[in-house]
């Protein structure tokens, strides 16, 4: 055993693995342990140094995480200990050229840190063409579902590639995020964010505070949203990926002969809305048709596959084409595969020339 340990003490590995999961070259050097005993290398005590070079391995597959894939990675360790991803410990430097991340591919990532029993702790960088990041966390991948909780500065975030919007729409602000779940779709936690800017359709938009709280349980995803412009709480069957799809098709049920949704919901989805308003160009931004909202609120529900819908409005003031409408209520039913009913009460309506009509009824 002492001559088998001597032999071991600095002995350097080499291998390339090849498997389903993905291709792998190693090379590393045990450290320490002259006098050790052999059965250290299973108990973890016995540490080494290596260098890890992937160019396609599937990490979601190895790591339980439906929002991880394959990656392309240069990694570099030190005085690392265990053998597994639930008792690994030490120190890493990471160069990943490529990264699947759910669903989508993100690149040019750099990484350092240390790796702690089942999740590592470190800093991290990310220069990709839609998303500019800096990362500083923790994320712990034991238990049943990973734990992320970490502070992130976003530099640049297009919103669009990820599927969060209709348009280019370009993010940036300072992020405290507190996450569990194992994808996306299924992820509960809390993320707050201060000094938000938003580009959209040429104009900027800030926000000084914005807070979201998302939550899934029994199939059904909640999320409430609270912001200098508005205070939203969503809840559904729906996926963060679809969330401009069904936006697309709501708008589509209401609008049917001025938008077009090219995307439409195929999907049996269900989602009720209660949202309040404060008077602002970033929520006038997102409403179709030049619409300009006043101070108000809105509660409804919408059937996507079947596009039905239910609304009910009441705002203290609407712009549209040159029109001003006061205290606003409006009130729209449409049932499934049916056509559009309204109903409005409009206590006054303003045009350009000062010219007005007082209590208006549309049904």
């Amino acid at each position: 055993i002492d001559k088998l340990n001597e032999l071991l003490d600095g002995c350097g590995v080499n291998f390339e693995i090849h498997s389903e999961t993905g291709k792998i070259k190693n090379s590393s050097e045990m450290l320490n342990g002259y006098k050790r005993k052999i059965e250290e290398l299973e108990n973890g005590s016995r540490k080494y140094n290596g260098n890890i070079v992937s160019s396609s391995f599937n990490l979601g597959q190895m790591l339980n995480s439906e929002d991880l894939g394959n990656i392309a990675l240069d990694l570099d360790l030190e005085n690392v200990s265990g053998t597994n991803t639930s008792d690994l410990n030490g120190d890493f430097k990471a160069n990943i050229t490529s990264i699947e991340m759910a669903g989508h591919t993100i690149q040019n990532v750099d990484a350092k840190g240390q790796f702690n029993s089942g999740g590592f702790n470190g800093f991290t960088t990310i220069a990709d063409p839609n998303l500019n990041l800096e990362f500083d966390g923790k994320i712990d991948f034991n238990g049943k579902y990973p734990k992320y909780n970490f502070k992130s500065k976003i530099k640049r975030l297009n919103l669009q590639s990820f599927g969060l919007d209709t348009i280019k729409s370009i993010v940036s602000g300072e992020f405290d995020v507190n996450l569990k779940g194992k994808s996306l779709d299924l992820i509960n936690g809390l993320i707050s964010a201060r000094d938000v800017n938003l580009l959209r359709s040429g104009e900027s938009f800030t926000l000084n505070n914005l807070f979201i709280s998302s939550g899934y349980k029994n199939e059904l995803r909640s999320i409430i949203l609270r912001s200098d412009f508005a205070d939203v709480n969503l809840k559904g069957n729906f996926k963060f990926s679809q969330l401009d799809q069904v936006y697309g098709d709501f708008l589509n049920a209401l609008f049917p002969d001025y938008y077009v949704n090219e995307r439409p919901v195929k999907d049996s989805i269900i989602i009720t809305a209660d949202a309040r308003i404060r008077s602002n160009k970033l929520v006038n931004n997102l409403m179709p048709l030049g619409i300009e909202l006043g101070n108000g609120s809105f509660k409804g529900n919408y059937l996507a596959k079947e596009k039905s819908l239910e609304v009910d409005g009441r705002m203290d003031e609407i712009v549209y084409q040159g029109f001003t409408f006061k205290n606003y209520f409006l009130n729209i039913r449409k049932e499934p595969f049916q056509l559009l009913n309204m109903a409005t009460d409009i206590e006054e309506v303003l045009s350009n020339d000062s010219a007005f009509v007082h209590t208006v009824e549309l049904n």
